[in-house]
């Protein structure tokens, strides 16, 4: 007895040893737990990144990196073609500008808020179940060229385009192909519910 360790024998003795099996228990599940939450939180930490880097490399149809956007108030008093000579007198303002290479303006911007009308094809068969909704939103000239746009075939709009000449619009490739498969959309008449015919200009 002399040789051993008395003090360490009685350690390892008695109920505390059960009591410190379970703590060791605990703690090493425990252990185990924080690991795989931090291999979780690791992952999708780097899916997160990796979605990220992905959207960056998005084409989204406009270049924004060397655009800027101001609202505008104006009133014109619910004459049409004031509102176009308010428009275009500001423009030619903005454009004169040192710096300024092209200016339009829009009711709304790209990834804002969306407002949907119909959009069809006019004397195409349509069925009743299917959406035909389009984005639109409503540009002067100039709106192409400031937000960096490039038109595939056709026209931008020109100040010639007033509210009593022939109405146009300018439509992206997914409508054209959607109304249009096959077949060049230039010079079609396309129509939305209660809306008059409209001549596709692009």
């Amino acid at each position: 007895m002399s040789g051993s360790n008395l003090q360490e024998a009685l350690r390892d003795t008695g109920p505390a040893v059960g009591q410190g099996k379970q703590y060791e228990r605990l703690r090493s599940a425990l252990v185990i737990s924080e690991v795989a939450l931090a291999c979780v939180l690791l992952v999708g930490a780097g899916l997160l990144l990796r979605s990220f880097l992905r959207v960056l490399d998005v084409d989204l149809g406009f270049e924004a990196s060397h655009a800027a956007a101001i609202k505008i108030d104006y009133n014109d008093g619910g004459n049409r073609e004031r509102r176009g000579a308010i428009l275009r007198e500001t423009l030619e303002r903005v454009s004169a500008l040192p710096g300024v290479e092209a200016a339009g303006v829009a009711d709304m911007l790209p990834l804002d808020r969306n407002r949907s009308w119909d959009l069809m094809a006019k004397g195409k068969v349509y069925s009743k179940d299917i959406n035909y909704d389009a984005f639109v939103y409503v540009v002067t000239p100039g709106y192409l060229k400031a937000m960096g746009m490039q038109l595939r075939e056709g026209r931008d709009f020109g100040w010639q385009d007033s509210p009593t000449s022939e109405p146009v619009i300018i439509i992206n490739q997914t409508a054209a192909r959607r109304e249009w498969p096959g077949q060049d959309p230039i010079g079609r008449l396309a129509q939305g519910i209660g809306q008059s015919d409209l001549g596709l200009s692009a």
